[in-house]
């Protein structure tokens, strides 16, 4: 028994010991320090939204800067938890056969300790699709999206350290800048999760999700304990099946058992953020056994003090996460079927073309199903008949 519980425990240290660390830095998560460049930038202004390919732009925002732009600079902290050697990988947009220049620096105690600029074309990268290349081109369109490290590394100790972005002279052709993330990563090898074999459409975005803080709770309008089912749809390349959760979160080991959350009670803030797939807007539902009605309320932080979602949400109907929620001031959780009759409310308003004549018929591209009024409403076009 003891042979065997030791064994165990030199598998368990072992496993922990190989685990890389990763640090995420979102382009978006930057201050520009100058107006000559760099600015947060939402993807309906970036390539993503205008070239066809494997493109899955996190939390849907980077920091872009135009082609001529030279010598902005945008800062991140970021905290290294343990000593390490680390690749510096920069994930951006590459349309192919032109530069998009950017110089990396990171900082550390007062001294530059890497330095490297990215972007050049014909420098071999990583892509969409798990493909590997110097340049890379689908039959379909741009696949445009990439990640790029030099075979260099550099040595970070526990503590604070800064992520320098600077804009530096870009020869042509040169193309706008746009920049999704930076992964650190003590992995050495060139690889990203769901490389080999495939299993994720675009380079070191599953970590990137990993790294999503979206927090949420629910109050138990039921009479009994309970907990509160979510689920997802899923819409990512490749992996095109839905997902379930609960919370608390009894999936756990490392969690105290619970019986759920008792009557009238709210529960704890919980991390749904790696759930969510946030490189599309996420539908989720929810579900409370026992409940009609219930609180339900979404947070950037653990503290619940930055929230971004306060409803009173109907048990075994979605809610809409915003692509861009984790930085987007403006961005809010609704409810699908507040979108819906804002939709129906809208187009009410909406100019007519026709000499304005009622349309008879309004094509629409979408997945609609359900027997709640809401859904019947936004498919029918009430909106038709109350012209």
């Amino acid at each position: 028994m003891n042979r065997v519980l030791s064994t165990f425990l030199g598998v368990l240290m072992l496993s922990q010991t190989v685990r890389a660390e990763i640090i995420i830095a979102e382009g978006e998560s930057f201050t520009p320090l100058d107006k000559q460049g760099w600015k947060v930038t939402h993807q309906q202004d970036s390539y993503g939204s205008h070239t066809y390919g494997g493109m899955w732009m996190t939390h849907g925002g980077c920091l872009g800067a135009p082609a001529d732009s030279v010598d902005s600079v945008a800062t991140k902290s970021i905290t290294v938890k343990d000593p390490g050697t680390f690749r510096v990988w920069s994930k951006y947009q590459a349309p192919p056969y032109f530069n998009y220049l950017h110089k990396v620096e990171i900082v550390q105690n007062g001294t530059t300790v890497f330095s490297h600029v990215y972007g050049k074309k014909g420098t071999d990268r990583l892509w969409s699709f798990s493909g590997s290349s110097d340049e890379l081109w689908w039959p379909w369109g741009v696949d445009h999206d990439c990640a790029e490290s030099p075979a260099k590394t550099v040595n970070l100790k526990p503590g604070q350290a800064t992520i320098r972005l600077i804009t530096v002279a870009n020869p042509k052709p040169a193309g706008d800048r746009f920049v999704d993330f930076f992964v650190l990563t003590t992995n050495l090898k060139d690889e990203y999760k769901g490389f080999k074999p495939y299993a994720v459409g675009s380079p070191f975005t599953l970590e990137a999700l990993d790294a999503s803080r979206l927090f949420v709770r629910f109050q138990n309008t039921s009479d009994k304990f309970a907990f509160l089912s979510i689920s997802r749809a899923g819409h990512f390349q490749p992996n095109y099946g839905g997902a379930t959760t609960k919370i608390p979160d009894v999936g756990n080991p490392m969690a105290p058992l619970t019986p759920g959350v008792a009557p009238g009670q709210w529960s704890a803030w919980i991390n749904i953020g790696p759930f969510c797939r946030l490189v599309h807007n996420e539908g989720l539902t929810v579900n409370l056994p026992g409940a009609t009605e219930f609180g339900l309320q979404f947070a950037r932080d653990e503290a619940g003090k930055d929230v971004v979602g306060d409803m009173k949400a109907i048990s075994g109907e979605p809610v809409v996460v915003p692509i861009d929620v984790m930085w987007n001031k403006s961005a809010k959780v609704r409810p699908s079927r507040d979108w819906a009759r804002e939709i129906i409310d809208e187009s009410k308003k909406w100019r007519r073309a026709n000499g304005g004549k009622q349309p008879k018929e309004i094509l629409y591209y979408g997945a609609f199903s359900g027997k709640e009024d809401w859904v019947s409403d936004l498919k029918a076009g009430k909106q038709l008949n109350s012209w």
